[in-house]
């Protein structure tokens, strides 16, 4: 490879790296309640993803890419590191990650997505919508919204990963709907 070719390769990469930055920085966010090991998780998914850019297909979303190496690294760092307790089962982690691969908000107006966002919030459990509100709308900290809600942390995670889940199917339906119809669909 030649020194333009690496240095090529590179500035691709740092482009691609800083627009999906915000994204993937929630994402894990939503996985490592620690802000010290938030910030350690996010430079060694960096550095990983660094190391792998050769294998990433350019055909396909590097958020998605990015978020896949991510849970990856969190898994070997929960495996090695008694720092990185598993907060998610498997199955909540994959609910999240299914969560953040959909993007039910391209092609649409910022307008039309805060519609959607309020006729799905609606279509959620009473329970279930306030933790989503406490989380996202109030900011809390996940340790607060667990302790507010009586559940067990492992539990609002996996609650939370859960109706995000459900928030991006129905915003993905209602986006597409309010299109079909030249956004007439009213919530």
């Amino acid at each position: 490879m030649t020194l333009e070719s690496e240095d090529d390769r590179r500035k691709q990469f740092f482009k691609m790296y800083v627009a999906s930055e915000p994204s993937l920085h929630r994402f894990l966010k939503l996985l490592v309640h620690d802000v010290g090991l938030l910030e350690e998780v996010v430079q060694s998914v960096a550095l990983r993803l660094w190391e792998r850019f050769d294998s990433f297909d350019a055909t396909r979303p590097f958020d998605a890419w990015a978020r896949g190496v991510a849970v990856n690294v969190l898994n070997e760092l929960r495996r090695s590191d008694r720092r990185f307790p598993r907060l998610l089962t498997e199955e909540g982690m994959q609910g999240l990650t299914a969560a953040y691969a959909r993007q039910p908000f391209e092609g649409s107006e910022p307008t039309d997505q805060l519609q959607a966002l309020r006729f799905c919030l609606k279509g959620l459990p009473d329970r279930v919508r306030e933790l989503v509100v406490q989380r996202y709308c109030e900011a809390q900290s996940i340790e607060d919204v667990a302790m507010r809600s009586g559940k067990s942390l492992p539990a609002t995670y996996k609650a939370l990963g859960r109706a995000l889940e459900r928030l991006a199917d129905c915003m993905h339906r209602r986006l597409a709907l309010m299109a079909g119809e030249g956004k007439s669909a009213h919530a």
